[in-house]
């Protein structure tokens, strides 16, 4: 059996897929937000205005002569704003989840040996064997510890 230490760590550097992840996810969400903000109606001239006016009353009595209920403007309007507040969540979800991959006070540690040898209360997790597998046998193991409660905290979001 075999434990190494192998070092203090970020939660950042302990998984490094998670910042890369969401760092790849911000500038699609800036996109978003960037063009939900640029919806801006504008006014033509009147006779642009005028041919598409009768071309909406035409279409309008086209609906509901087949019997199609049309949305008003609110509803338009209020699916934008609906948009804009799910990515603005988003965002600000992912800049607190970047931002808790700074946190220090991770300490690793690696093993390799019988999963039996683990320590007791591992044992009592997984002494019968891993999940999908029979009993004990060579195994390999990778322990997160840290003692910083913030730190404790930011993993539990992390890692469940």
């Amino acid at each position: 059996m075999t434990v190494s230490y192998v070092g203090s760590l970020s939660i950042g550097g302990a998984l490094p897929g998670a910042a890369l992840a969401l760092e790849s996810a911000i500038p699609d969400l800036q996109a978003r937000l960037d063009a939900l903000a640029s919806f801006a109606p504008t006014t033509g001239s009147l006779s642009a205005n005028l041919a598409l006016a009768n071309g909406i009353l035409s279409n309008i009595q086209n609906a509901i002569t087949l019997g199609v209920v049309l949305p008003d403007i609110s509803a338009q309007l209020g699916e934008i704003a609906a948009a804009v507040d799910l990515a603005e969540g988003q965002l600000s979800a992912a800049a607190a989840f970047l931002a808790t991959l700074d946190a220090a006070g991770v300490y690793l540690y690696t093993f390799a040996g019988d999963v039996e040898n683990f320590g007791d209360e591992f044992d009592a997790e997984i002494g019968g064997g891993l999940p999908g597998g029979g009993g004990g046998g060579a195994s390999n193991a990778v322990v997160m510890i840290t003692k910083n409660p913030a730190t404790w905290a930011a993993l539990q979001s992390i890692l469940p």
